[in-house]
């Protein structure tokens, strides 16, 4: 393309343009979209941090409970306090664990609606090569017949969403 750039004629060069551009733009839109899907992951992490930090100190207070037991100490008031910040993490890790699981779901919906829009824009993208590739064949006087081009090009990308329409049939299944 860059070669193109140099030796094409203006009008080839237009063309290269728009598509280059088209690019960027779809390429934008899919990064903006792609950071919103990484942010349900950084939730879940997170949620998944704070389980296994309240797990731990589940651990450790029921630890200091059997060792206190162990000792046969009858220390009411510390056994209850014990006991308080137990159910306290307790109580972290359900909500925890149930936030995260309302977080993956919503990431596996937003997941597979972009991928969708990741495939619809290839093949948007693929549709507009035409304009470009005939200017440039036409340049070469290699431009036989456009129309079958066209044509193979349009049957590719049919084939490729007839694919990816059955995968994401069978991942939307799999969801329900």
């Amino acid at each position: 393309v860059a070669k193109s750039y140099l030796v094409a004629r203006e009008d080839s060069v237009a063309e290269i343009l728009s598509y280059s551009a088209e690019t960027a733009e779809t390429f934008l839109g899919l990064t903006k979209d792609r950071h919103i899907l990484l942010d349900h992951k950084k939730a879940i992490d997170i949620y998944q941090a704070m389980i296994n930090s309240a797990d731990a100190e589940k651990n450790r207070l029921l630890s200091m409970m059997k060792e206190f037991n162990l000792q046969g100490r009858n220390d009411q008031n510390t056994f209850d306090y014990l006991k308080q910040n137990y159910d306290i993490q307790e109580n972290q890790v359900e909500i925890s664990t149930k936030n995260r699981s309302e977080q993956q779901s919503t990431l596996e919906r937003l997941h597979l609606n972009f991928m969708k829009k990741c495939l619809a824009e290839h093949s948007r993208l693929l549709s507009l090569l035409p304009p470009m590739v005939i200017a440039l064949r036409n340049e070469l006087d290699n431009d036989g017949n456009s129309v079958v081009f066209i044509r193979a090009l349009n049957a590719n990308i049919s084939r490729m969403n007839r694919a990816f329409e059955t995968m994401f049939q069978d991942a939307e299944n799999q969801q329900a």
